[in-house]
């Protein structure tokens, strides 16, 4: 049960790194996320962080902007999405 009219989507939030994680709900959500070296990646902060804490997300269907807020939620880092291509991108909270 959910307190939300539509579709749910129930996403295994895992991994052992945050960029791990996020990549994983990224594409758990079909949007894009690019492993490059170079100006097109996703992962554009300077660090990353340590995940140890497994669980399942519930959220509405399209919902990736609630679901990565909840997965960065007190990690020094914030997501962007390019609506044009769907790219998600995480950079450092200024």
């Amino acid at each position: 049960m959910y307190d939300f009219d539509g579709k749910a989507r129930l996403t295994y939030v895992s991994g052992d790194s945050l960029r791990e994680v996020v990549k994983n709900v990224v594409r758990n959500y079909e949007r894009r996320w690019d492993d490059a070296l170079g100006h097109k990646r996703s992962w554009r902060a300077s660090n990353d962080y340590q995940f140890s804490a497994d669980y399942y997300l519930l959220t509405p269907w399209d919902d990736i902007e609630g679901a990565l807020a909840t997965v960065l939620e007190g990690y020094p880092v914030t997501a962007s999405i390019l609506d044009s291509t769907g790219q998600v991108f995480i950079e450092e909270a200024l």
